[in-house]
């Protein structure tokens, strides 16, 4: 019954993480379509206003993403480490990574078309 209860909880875990995942593009792509659109047109509040909700939103869904994966990970390494890989892990990393780079390749994005 606990290794049912194990499966359960891990696979909530990891659609939470993607479901944050998911959200961090939604947000993103926003993002980018503002900065694309209307990026030298935006006076200097609109910038600091949607800029800051941007790197709000998106660093907590980074660290949601983050955490589920890695409590998925830390609940297979506790009841079957004999079984478990640490595929996990790998994607708490890779996704974090990923995140916090297009976090930063979107805040170019913007100072780069604000510059136009």
């Amino acid at each position: 019954m606990e290794l049912v209860d194990l499966i359960s909880e891990t696979r909530e875990s990891v659609t939470v993480a993607m479901e944050a995942f998911a959200l961090y593009l939604t947000v993103a792509s926003g993002y980018l379509v503002v900065a694309y659109i209307a990026g030298k047109d935006l006076s200097r509040f609109q910038l600091l206003f949607i800029t800051s909700l941007f790197f709000a939103v998106t660093i907590l869904c980074t660290v949601g993403s983050y955490s589920y994966f890695r409590g998925a990970h830390d609940m297979n390494l506790h009841w079957a480490p004999e079984n478990y890989d640490g595929g996990y892990i790998v994607y708490a990393y890779w996704v974090a990574v990923t995140q916090i780079l297009g976090i930063a390749g979107s805040l170019i994005f913007m100072h780069s078309s604000r510059k136009k």
